[in-house]
């Protein structure tokens, strides 16, 4: 997957960080709407698929109610802890499952005799692992944005961004390096 198709992929996630970077619950009300309809149509057009639109269904629907409906408080204030363990929940349990999110997405820019190849569905489960591993970096870092005040904000947004950075590097050159090694050995 390129890296405008990771971005596609995750627009949701992405509108709803920028949108909600106003720390308001006008505008927290306003980016769960905005991911809602985003989650949705993407679904419908099946760009987004698998387990990662699943998790987006659910995660925004609880918002929907939970905060644009309901005013939750508790939900508004926790929602940094909320995102990223729903993201790292979809991830591991895509791995539990046998369906790695990252083959629903690698299986539209792969032929189909590719997909049952030993190698395809290994590195799936590899770079699916490795967002489990920074979806779970983002929780840690959301936990100790919310109970551990002593660091700047910006800290945490910079470690944040920073492990996403890292998946999207990772996703984007992995299988190229899968690839030539694989035509190396043979």
């Amino acid at each position: 997957m390129g890296f405008f198709g990771l971005i596609l992929a995750f627009s949701p996630w992405i509108l709803f960080a920028i949108i909600t970077s106003g720390h308001t619950l006008l505008r927290l009300k306003v980016a769960v709407i905005v991911s809602f309809i985003a989650v949705v149509i993407l679904g419908f057009t099946k760009i987004h698929r698998g387990f990662i639109l699943w998790a987006g269904v659910a995660f925004f629907t609880f918002n929907l109610i939970a905060v644009v409906i309901m005013n939750n408080v508790w939900v508004a204030r926790h929602m940094g802890i909320l995102a990223s363990g729903t993201l790292a929940t979809a991830t591991w349990l895509s791995i539990l499952l046998g369906h790695p999110l990252t083959l629903a997405y690698a299986r539209a820019s792969v032929e189909n005799k590719e997909w049952s190849s030993p190698g395809f569905i290994r590195t799936g489960y590899i770079m699916t692992g490795f967002w489990g591993i920074v979806f779970l970096a983002n929780l840690l870092v959301n936990i100790a944005k919310l109970y551990y005040s002593g660091i700047a904000g910006w800290i945490y947004e910079f470690m944040q961004y920073g492990f996403l950075l890292i998946g999207m590097l990772f996703t984007v050159y992995y299988p190229k390096l899968h690839i030539k090694r694989q035509s190396m050995r043979k």
